[in-house]
């Protein structure tokens, strides 16, 4: 009995990259390293100045579809617990300053 070929081999990079047209395994292989970074951040203390800081909101900008809609479900989740006002934008609102946290998400951020 034989095996089913698979779709695409996996060991041929350019096919995998060819196959990626959303590019979610680039987003995928550097997700990883952000999320090293902030916890090296954390664990040399970094951060630390910032926890007596309250901003004036939080903007969440999505600029595709798919990250407005996380944007919005983040809101919904976190909105009446918040401190601060939460804000889904497409883009940067002009008002933002540097009171604000400003989140980008998507595809190209």
């Amino acid at each position: 009995m034989t095996a089913p070929s698979p779709l695409f081999d996996f060991d041929d990079s350019s096919a995998l990259i060819a196959a990626d047209i959303d590019g979610i395994l680039r987003m995928s292989a550097l997700g990883g390293a952000q999320i090293r970074a902030t916890a090296s951040a954390v664990d040399e203390q970094a951060l630390d100045r910032l926890h007596d800081l309250h901003p004036r909101s939080v903007v969440l900008v999505g600029g595709d579809a798919r990250s407005a809609r996380a944007a919005e479900l983040v809101v919904a989740m976190l909105a009446a617990h918040a401190t601060v006002p939460l804000v889904v934008a497409p883009t940067t609102p002009t008002w933002v300053g540097p009171l604000d946290v400003v989140v980008v998400a998507g595809d190209d951020a």
